[in-house]
């Protein structure tokens, strides 16, 4: 097993154990290990999350309202370095499947008119996201 599939390994189990067992975690097909792991989480209401992992970054999508969220990782060669962005992410992708959050229609300073921003606290956090920007701080 090279490195790279060694951290995609380690990359969908990670997901899997923070998502917990409401949630469902399909690995996307079409991603060759180096360049990472796309994930495919969902929840018994039909929402679903795509949740895309790379050697520096992730990429949330929360997949009905098409807002979503990244994230900065360490771009350190220790597994152990890297998950707590995916950890954050993977909560809150699992929070959305699973029904938790809100979707808010707020008017955009820049385009003028109403845009969605899905809104949830999860662990102490308020999450927002939108289209083009998210963002987070204390609940």
């Amino acid at each position: 097993m090279s490195a790279e599939e060694d951290w995609q390994r380690q990359m969908v189990k990670l997901v899997r154990e923070v998502s917990g067992p409401a949630v469902l975690v399909d690995v996307l097909p079409g991603w060759r290990p180096e360049d990472g792991v796309a994930v495919l989480l969902s929840g018994e209401e039909g929402r679903t999350a795509r949740l895309v992992l790379e050697g520096g970054w992730c990429d949330l999508l929360l997949r009905e309202d098409g807002v979503g969220a990244f994230g900065l990782m360490d771009d350190a060669d220790d597994f152990e370095e890297r998950p707590d962005e995916v950890r954050a992410l993977t909560r809150l992708a699992a929070t959305y499947v699973t029904g938790g959050g809100r979707l808010e229609h707020r008017r955009s300073r820049v385009l003028r008119r109403q845009v969605p921003v899905w809104v949830a606290t999860v662990e102490g956090e308020v999450w927002e996201l939108s289209r083009r920007w998210s963002r987070r701080g204390p609940a």
